[in-house]
C-alpha cells in the first residue's frame, strides 16, 4: 500500500483478519437495600416537624360559614393584597418555603 495514498477506505475486523470485539455485558441488578431498623424509623418520625397548631377542632363547615357572612367586598382592612404569596402562606397556615426555584 502506497503511504501516500489519500484513498479512504472502511475496513471491517473481519478483513483485518481479527476476532470482533464480543457485546458489552449487561449492567449487574442493583444491590438490594438493606431495611430500615425500628430505630431509624423512630428517628425519622420524631424529626418530622408538626404541620398543624394543637387546640380544640373547630368544625370547618360552621368556622367558613361564619367567616363568609362576615366578609365585605369594600373592607379597607383587607390586606390580603399587601403579602406576596408566600407571606400569606406563612401568615394563615405556618408553612415554610424549603427551596424557592425561579424559571425563567
Amino acid at each position: 500500500a502506497d503511504p501516500t495514498s489519500t484513498s479512504t477506505s472502511t475496513s471491517t475486523a473481519a478483513d483485518l483478519g481479527v476476532a470482533p470485539a464480543p457485546p458489552p455485558e449487561a449492567p449487574a441488578p442493583p444491590e438490594a437495600r438493606p431495611s430500615a431498623g425500628p430505630g431509624s424509623i423512630a428517628a425519622a418520625r420524631g424529626a418530622i416537624q408538626s404541620t398543624r397548631a394543637a387546640g380544640p377542632a373547630v368544625s370547618r363547615s360552621n368556622a367558613l360559614a361564619e367567616a363568609d357572612a362576615a366578609v365585605d367586598r369594600n373592607d379597607a382592612d383587607d390586606d390580603a393584597d399587601a403579602l406576596s404569596s408566600a407571606e400569606l402562606l406563612a401568615r394563615e397556615l405556618g408553612a415554610q418555603v424549603i427551596e424557592e426555584i425561579r424559571h425563567p
